[in-house]
């Protein structure tokens, strides 16, 4: 191996091993106590109901019937209480809480002495996501019950606000918007489409170092199908994360690690397989000395035989001379046509499977190996989003063994092209 081929992949395997804590809440019911949520309840001042409020300011329901609103995300909640409270009450000083939760960094809240009411707009972006965890956690099609208080202050030592009874009023929160789910559905799946559906037709997912093989035959390559597979698991979650919080800052930089990863590893497979010291590349040098260049050489090359058997049978029939060349260029070009098949058999594709788990020598632990920690870590991935509706932040450690995996599939490649 040449010393620059190894600096390649030490290189490779440094940028890997640099990159770099899971996030495991568990779901609080709407039944949580409020007494963990504030030190003391408040004495002077009760709420009397919940409403959504539009926005001009108009409450969606009566509060003062114990009705019990459905919100969504992005959606207001009015808060109407009952106790002095300064006409000029600065509103962003106010917390609500949600099932006994702290939901700090509300945007947009307001007092509304008109409506003796607080507002806050019932949004989650990254000054508040881990707040918003607990509650949001696991969602499901039916609406969420959750209990609302209220503190009208940021201290430790400040009262919980609850109605007259000591209860806390009652809210159903709706986490799946069926009309933007079904949009962000239609978005994924024209992605898996685009990706992997038409993987098999194409060279999407495949090096396509042999071009005179066609896109279906093409082997798919490890390195590709990992930068596809991270590409469409962080965009379906990316999507559903918007669509379920309206929070378009929901990435983070292990997924951006990731991504850069899987696209690195693709980049420094393609190097090493595009090296002519590769079977597949004697086998292409082979091919081009025949004068098969491209799959199209190929077609063209079929065309020239169908095209010399069609006058051999024509009537009226050639001439002896005349047939005993076509006979001559007819068995020429399918020799041609033979040895263009013998060299790129042991490059045809065996399936998706076979082909990211086998090399030349048949299977492969280095290449099992990255595909089985890849397929885990997408699926510890998509549970924690479920529960948490946020990207995991991955430890240091997991993140190497993604490095070492890549940077042990990329060594490995150069023994590979010496059989």
């Amino acid at each position: 191996m040449s010393s620059r081929k190894l600096l390649c992949v030490a290189a490779f395997a440094f940028l890997a091993g640099g990159w770099t804590q899971g996030i495991a809440t568990a779901q609080t019911t709407a039944t949580q106590d409020s007494s963990q949520a504030a030190a003391k309840p408040a004495t002077d001042k009760f709420i009397v109901g919940l409403s959504g409020i539009d926005d001009r300011n108009q409450l969606t329901g009566d509060p003062t019937k114990d009705q019990v609103p459905t919100l969504k995300m992005s959606d207001r909640l009015a808060i109407v209480l009952d106790g002095a409270i300064p006409e000029k009450f600065d509103a962003s000083k106010a917390v609500l809480f949600l099932n006994g939760h702290k939901i700090t960094d509300l945007k947009d809240s307001a007092w509304l002495p008109a409506l003796h009411a607080l507002v806050f707009r019932l949004s989650r972006d990254s000054d508040n996501a881990a707040a918003w965890n607990p509650v949001l956690g696991s969602p499901s099609f039916e609406p969420r019950t959750i209990a609302a208080g209220l503190s009208l202050d940021n201290l430790p030592a400040s009262p919980l606000i609850a109605r007259k009874d000591g209860t806390l009023p009652i809210l159903k929160l709706a986490l799946i918007p069926t009309g933007w789910l079904f949009a962000a559905i239609g978005a994924v799946l024209l992605v898996l489409a685009v990706v992997w559906a038409a993987a098999s037709k194409t060279t999407i997912l495949k090096d396509s170092l042999l071009p005179q093989l066609p896109p279906r035959e093409q082997p798919f390559s490890l390195g590709r199908s990992q930068m596809a597979f991270w590409f469409t698991v962080i965009f379906a979650v990316y999507v559903f994360l918007f669509v379920l919080l309206w929070d378009y800052n929901t990435l983070t930089t292990q997924s951006l690690v990731l991504m850069g990863l899987s696209g690195a590893t693709a980049i420094f497979a393609v190097a090493i397989d595009a090296s002519k010291e590769t079977p597949i590349g004697a086998a292409n040098d082979k091919l081009r000395a025949i004068g098969l260049n491209t799959y199209d050489d190929v077609l063209r090359l079929r065309q020239q035989i169908a095209d010399l058997q069609a006058e051999l049978t024509a009537v009226p029939a050639p001439t002896p001379s005349r047939i005993l060349v076509l006979q001559t260029q007819i068995a020429d070009l399918q020799n041609k046509l033979r040895a263009w098949r013998d060299i790129t058999r042991p490059f045809v594709s065996t399936g998706w499977y076979r082909d990211l788990t086998t090399d030349v020598n048949g299977p492969a632990l280095h290449r099992l190996q990255m595909v089985v920690w890849t397929v885990t870590l997408g699926v510890v991935l998509l549970i924690e989003v479920y529960r948490n509706l946020s990207l995991p932040e991955f430890s240091a450690t997991l993140l190497g063994v993604m490095g070492i995996t890549s940077a042990g599939y990329l060594g490995f490649k150069y023994p590979e092209k010496q059989s």
